[in-house]
Formats: C-alpha cells, structure tokens, sequence
C-alpha cells in the first residue's frame, strides 16, 4: 500500500507513518500546497496513493479544499483507481464530517490517533495486506 500523510504536525505524522509502516510506504505533506503537487505527481508517473490520510486544519489550503481537489483530479485521471482517503482531525462538530464526506472522504477518524482504530479503518477500506505480501 502507498499512502500519502497530509498533516503538518511532526508527532503526529511520524506515529501514523509508524503506524502504517507495516502495510507500505508513506509519504508526507506538510500544507495543502505541497499535498496537491504530491497527488499531481504521483498520477502524472503512473504511481498514485492507495490512501491519503488528510487533517483539516493545514497551512496553505485546507483540509477539505484538498479533499475536493484530489476528488477532481481523480476524475480526470479516470484511468488511476481513486485512493482512500481518511479525514485525520481534531474537529469532531457534525459540520465538518458532512463536509468531508460531501466531498468524497471515505472515513473520518478523530485525533489523538489511535493505532486499533486507524487499523480498523484500514481492514474496512480493504488495505491491510502487508506492504511484503505482494510481492
């Protein structure tokens, strides 16, 4: 699996990439600018992200204006399978999770991050084949 950590907290974005270091490798953005250039990239070389795990409250552009951003880029590479993409935040007010599931997010967890939980989303998204089992 090849997941893709928007978050622009250092601790937290090293306990999740540890987390998800067993079933591939992660790549880190720290703002919506830099998420966005990752997503482009990553499709434009053939090598898109099984999974983006996204916080809200990012510098440069939000959370969810990503979120809408990656949707719209996957619609015009139609060919690429759409990641999963899992809202990571602190905002729990009913508002944001209708937002976020608006645009197309697939879960929404709440922070602090909680490995069984996070695992669970995973198994529920069908991604939690060892990143050494595909071989």
């Amino acid at each position: 699996m090849r997941s893709l950590i928007i978050e622009d907290t250092a601790v937290i974005y090293r306990i999740v990439q540890h987390i998800l270091a067993e079933f591939g490798e992660s790549d880190i953005a720290e703002d919506g600018l830099k998420a966005i250039k990752k997503v482009k990239l990553s499709m434009n070389e053939n090598n898109y992200y099984d999974l983006i795990l996204l916080d809200i409250m990012i510098p440069e552009i939000n959370g969810l204006d990503v979120l809408s951003n990656i949707r719209n880029l996957e619609k015009i590479h139609s060919d690429l399978k759409p990641a999963k993409i899992i809202i990571l935040t602190s905002l729990s007010e009913p508002k944001y999770i209708k937002a976020g599931m608006a645009r197309g997010c697939d879960s929404y967890l709440l922070k602090p991050v909680d490995k069984y939980k996070l695992i669970g989303e995973l198994k529920k998204l069908n991604l939690t084949e060892p990143a050494n089992a595909k071989a």
